[in-house]
This record gives C-alpha cells, sequence and structure tokens, in this order.
C-alpha cells in the first residue's frame, strides 16, 4: 500500500475499507507510512466466526487510533470499546485518529464517549412517551385499549415508563444528534433494568426498539430469538402497558383493530431484519421465520423485497 500510495502521489486518503479474509495484518506492515503519516477512516472486520477476533484492532490502536460502531437509527459514530464487544454485536469496526475523529463530532458524524449509558442526558417531560405514541397508529390503539393508564405500582414501571420518556424525548426533531443518542441512551438502560425486574412482553417490545437503534444488537437479537420461539409455539403475550414497536419500518402501518397480528408481524420482520446479510447463511431458518411473518397477513412494501430476496436465494 505504500508503495501504491507513493507511485500514485497519494497523500491523503481519507477513507479505508479492509476485506482482506484475514490478511490485514499484512496490509498493516505494507503500509505503515500510510497508517503512521495519514489519517484515514479504517473499516475492518471483527467478526470472527462465533467470536471477535481484535488482533487487527490490537496492531492498530498503538498507532493512536480510537475506534467507533455505528449507531444506525442516527447514522452516526459513536466510541466503543473493543475489549467488551460480544459476538454478534457487529460486523465491523471503524477506527480513527483524534484529529479525523474531532472533525467528524464537529461536523455532527460522530459522539465519543466511553460507554453507552455513560452520560449526562436532557432534561425529559413526564409522560412525553403518550404524546409521541398518539403520532402513530399502534399507539392511538394502545391508548384506546387502557395501556396509557399503568399504574407505576408495579415492579419497575416507574423506571420502563421514564425510559420510554426519554425516547420519546429522543425523537424530537428540535434534538441535536449528541442529545438525541444520550437521550437514547438513558432510555435503554431504563428499560433494560426494567426487564431485569420484571420482563414484561412490552418492555421486551420496547428493548428491542431501543436496543436495536443504538449499537446493541446482540441484546435484541437475543429477545428477538425468543419472541419469535413464544409466537410459534402459539404462546400468549398480553399486553399491559404502553410499548415500542420493535421495528422502526411498521410505525407508518395502520394497526387499527388488528394489534395482535400487527406486534406478531413487527417482531418476527425485525427478527430477519436483524440478521441481515447472514440470512444468506441460514436460509432454512430465515425461510421458517418468512413463512411465520406472511402468516399474521400485514403487509409492507419493504418487507415484501426483503422476502423476495430471501426466497430467490433458497430457490
Amino acid at each position: 500500500m505504500d508503495d501504491l500510495a507513493s507511485e500514485q502521489g497519494i497523500d491523503a486518503i481519507d477513507f479505508l475499507k479492509l476485506d482482506a479474509e484475514g490478511q490485514e495484518m499484512a496490509i498493516l506492515e505494507g503500509g505503515q507510512t500510510v497508517f503512521h503519516e495519514q489519517s484515514p477512516v479504517v473499516l475492518f472486520e471483527v467478526l470472527h466466526g462465533a467470536g471477535v477476533n481484535l488482533g487487527f484492532w490490537n496492531a492498530l490502536k498503538p498507532l493512536g487510533y480510537e475506534a467507533f460502531i455505528l449507531c444506525p437509527s442516527l447514522n452516526v459514530l459513536v466510541s466503543v470499546d473493543p475489549d467488551k464487544l460480544q459476538a454478534g454485536s457487529t460486523l465491523n469496526l471503524l477506527a480513527c485518529k483524534p484529529d479525523r475523529a474531532a472533525c467528524l463530532e464537529a461536523d455532527g458524524f460522530m459522539v465519543r464517549s466511553a460507554e453507552v449509558g455513560e452520560y449526562d442526558a436532557p432534561s425529559i417531560v413526564e409522560g412525553a412517551h403518550k404524546e409521541y405514541l398518539r403520532t402513530l397508529s399502534y399507539g392511538r390503539e394502545q391508548e384506546a385499549s387502557g395501556l396509557f393508564e399503568l399504574s407505576d405500582s408495579d415492579e419497575g414501571s416507574a423506571a420502563y415508563l421514564e425510559g420510554l420518556d426519554f425516547y420519546a424525548t429522543a425523537m424530537a426533531p428540535s434534538i441535536s444528534v449528541s442529545d438525541k443518542f444520550r437521550l437514547m441512551c438513558v432510555a435503554y438502560n431504563q428499560i433494560r433494568s426494567a426487564c431485569t425486574l420484571n420482563a414484561t412482553f412490552g418492555r421486551m417490545l420496547s428493548l428491542i426498539r431501543v436496543a436495536g437503534e443504538l449499537t446493541e444488537k446482540s441484546t435484541a437479537k437475543i429477545l428477538l430469538t425468543q419472541l419469535t420461539d413464544a409466537i410459534r409455539t402459539n404462546e400468549e403475550l398480553s399486553l399491559a402497558e404502553p410499548f415500542l414497536c420493535p421495528s422502526p419500518e411498521f410505525d407508518d402501518i395502520d394497526a387499527s383493530g388488528n394489534m395482535g397480528r400487527f406486534i406478531q408481524a413487527s417482531v418476527v420482520y425485525q427478527k430477519i431484519q436483524s440478521c441481515g446479510f447472514s440470512c444468506y447463511f441460514r436460509l432454512k431458518d430465515a425461510v421458517e421465520d418468512i413463512k411465520l411473518y406472511e402468516g399474521q397477513g400485514i403487509e409492507h412494501p419493504k418487507v415484501n423485497r426483503i422476502i423476495q430476496t430471501i426466497q430467490g436465494l433458497s430457490g
């Protein structure tokens, strides 16, 4: 890489993607000048089978690089500690030096901090989740069903409702990206804490939503698998409190008069969606999930395109 950069007169690489099937260390060796003297954003894989491979990161870190992960709902990079990554939480890491990170943060493309949840979030309005949910069809169905009148006497309910308020506040268009991320982090921790005390169906749905929109994909995948299995075995999943739909793509679907099917379809769809490219490697399971989704009778254009792609791959 050093030879190529010299030959081509490339002295300012902005972005470098490594997809070298295990040869990343050789690339680092052949790019010492680029990695030391330039400041590219570097994208590289860390998923290795069922585990996490940090060999390249451990060699890159001493050169002054910081690690980041993509927060999908906000389309920003956020700081991450690679040593705390769980298998399946992400396919890729991104790394850059402090000078590049400062520029990205100033332009609103990055939030730099230690860990998810270690933030002083902006203040919230009690009951903000009700106003937010009223903007959505499935939220109006919740209100009509009396779910907004949940008593806070249930174990963990106060933390749960506060978590929903943090999330609702984050959805306001006037909130900055950094504050939005901080609010969502606090929402995640509050809802997860409430689930630990009492893992109700509604709390699990909400935790899937917030975890999926942040950087906690492994948490979302575990819950999605549990709920999909419960739906497949016709386990009764009752709702007794307000909740967030697990799939953002379902926010614009009319849920009136069909809440049960709506929620089940969103769970199964989100499980399919969360697997991403790996559906190609688990086509049998993906096809079974599709059959379960189609049995709910809920239509969505984006969902239909994903289904057609998987069905085409499976022959």
